[in-house]
């Protein structure tokens, strides 16, 4: 029983992207990614879904990575924070003549505003489906200075989000998205009140605030303003807590924080936490918040007592997608594919349904013809192919049904799973039709029927003069040879049945791999639409 249940544990760890250390906190400059990892998870989101409506990891004092313990926060340089998941980062800034320099109090952090906008830009240019958010504090400068600086330093560039307006995932992808409160009034807006006190004296007492803080998170997000919470914190300043630096903080508040939000509100699927900034962030730690996002599909968590390990599943009530499509689409991490695209739903067409639906028709009548001949007793490759039209049947009618869907949801997942389906439902077709083939002339069956009654007639009566009885035995002849006629014709109908699902999983693939490129033509024009569309509608200087 304990193999069992750690092979259980394992194998959901291994699905729900557990990669064990539990790496919660993080102070090694390098970083070791998982194969299967994919660092573009800002794809999973929905082109429809606004910015304030996320979960999303952040950084707190990003480039901090220089100055000592008490100015040290981070341990991963810019790039690799990016590739980790960070999507929200938070830089001070000292304007010194025309450059605005990052820094940590008074020390320096080898960067300028414009190489941060150079290495986040470089980073958006190779995955073009993020967003990363951009807090530009002042560090001992005015605001009103800083804010011109930052206007002048971005200009007319396309690729940052200046606007108060909270945009949506589409109109914000390979974008920089400024953030800042009412002080600094460019860029979408954050929240008006604190984000948490990071003055640290005891760790618990840090952990209850913090807790309350996600709480008004999690009650104000999906509004207007960007929510930051902050797990950071520092002792300095401090009487009691003057030896907690932020790597120690980070320490013990990160696993805490991981717990805190895995566990965090069970009665609602998907709570929405907005930004959490973080000293010294872990990898898992990074994807907990991220998988936040896709909590609305399906939620697992695991309990023992007594020695029984119940795994619990939640699907969202509220989803379109029936409870088997939430599962396999969290437990393959993929949300996207099941995402309904209104591209490939304009490109489908009708024709899928009336391939679909004439596939069910084939996989009935292979069960209903199927059944009379293995009722007559003639037909012995039946048997030993293990009565055949009684499985494929049940395969060409669910291959209908994945037609059917790819059209009724068109989502990646879906088309691609029908075209793959039907690939296979090619290869069982022409199996088919090989199998009928031989059963059509393996299952005459010869004039035994008649044959035996006239020797049991002879045997029951060998002492005695036979009896002519051969008008019977020329009806039973003549009777078994209409049943051969009409079990010929059921072999023969089942051929063009056979050959009938061909055409039609050959029609679906050809229209599903259609659809799918169509698809992509279209998204890749709407993209380059909207991003020329500001030279199309701009006015000519005269």
């Amino acid at each position: 029983m304990e193999t069992k249940q750690l092979f259980l544990f394992t194998w959901l760890s291994f699905m729900v992207g557990c990669h064990g250390n539990d790496q919660f906190f993080n102070d090694h400059a390098d970083l070791q990614l998982p194969e299967s990892y994919s660092v573009p998870w800002m794809k999973a989101v929905e082109d429809s879904s606004r910015l304030s409506a996320l979960s999303v990891p952040g950084s707190h004092d990003s480039l901090s990575l220089d100055g000592g313990t008490l100015a040290r926060h981070q341990a991963w340089p810019l790039d690799l924070q990016l590739r980790a998941g960070i999507r929200y980062l938070e830089v001070r800034v000292l304007a010194l003549g025309n450059t605005l320099y990052v820094m940590q109090g008074v020390m320096y952090q080898h960067y300028t505003l414009q190489e941060v906008l150079d290495t986040t830009q470089a980073f958006l240019s190779q995955y073009p489906s993020e967003a990363v958010l951009l807090h530009v504090l002042s560090e001992m400068s005015e605001h009103d200075r800083v804010q011109r600086m930052v206007q002048d330093l971005v200009g007319p560039e396309q690729r940052v989000w200046v606007s108060s307006g909270m945009p949506t995932m589409r109109e914000v992808r390979g974008k920089v998205v400024l953030v800042q409160k009412s002080s600094f009034a460019l860029g979408v807006p954050l929240q008006p009140e604190g984000s948490g006190d990071q003055r640290v004296s005891e760790i618990k007492d840090k952990e209850d605030s913090l807790a309350k803080v996600l709480k008004q998170a999690a009650a104000e997000c999906r509004g207007d303003n960007i929510v930051v919470s902050h797990s950071s914190g520092t002792g300095f300043g401090t009487f009691w807590g003057m030896f907690l630096t932020p790597r120690r903080v980070a320490e013990k508040v990160n696993p805490w924080l991981n717990h805190f939000l895995s566990q965090y509100n069970p009665n609602h699927p998907r709570p929405c936490f907005g930004v959490v900034a973080m000293d010294f962030p872990g990898f898992d730690l990074i994807q907990t918040i991220i998988n936040l996002n896709w909590r609305d599909i399906m939620s697992v968590s695991m309990t023992k007592s007594e020695g029984v390990t119940v795994m619990t599943m939640n699907s969202d009530p509220g989803s379109a997608w029936p409870p088997l499509c939430q599962i396999l689409k969290a437990l393959c991490y993929s949300p996207v594919c099941c995402n309904v695209s209104q591209k490939l739903r304009s490109v489908l067409g009708t024709s899928h349904s009336a391939l679909g639906a004439m596939q069910v028709m084939v996989g009935l009548m292979n069960i209903g013809l199927g059944g009379v001949l293995s009722t007559s007793g003639s037909s012995y490759l039946l048997w030993d192919f293990g009565y055949f039209p009684f499985w494929m049947g049940p395969l060409f009618i669910v291959f209908g049904f994945l037609c059917i869907l790819s059209e009724k949801f068109p989502s990646l997942c879906l088309v691609l799973s029908s075209v793959t389906a039907q690939l296979s439902g090619v290869g069982f077709s022409i199996t088919a039709v090989v199998l009928y083939f031989i059963n059509l002339f393996s299952g005459e069956g010869g004039n035994w029927p008649c044959e035996n009654n006239r020797y049991d007639f002879y045997r029951s009566r060998s002492t005695e003069a036979p009896i002519d009885n051969s008008s019977d035995i020329e009806k039973c002849l003549e009777g078994l040879s209409i049943i051969k006629a009409i079990l010929r014709g059921v072999n023969g109908l089942l051929i063009i049945l056979s050959v009938l699902q061909l055409c039609l999983s050959i029609s679906c693939v050809v229209l599903g791999i259609k659809a799918v490129k169509k698809g992509f033509k279209k998204e890749k024009k709407s993209e380059d639409i909207e991003q020329y569309s500001p030279l199309l509608t701009e006015k000519p200087a005269y």
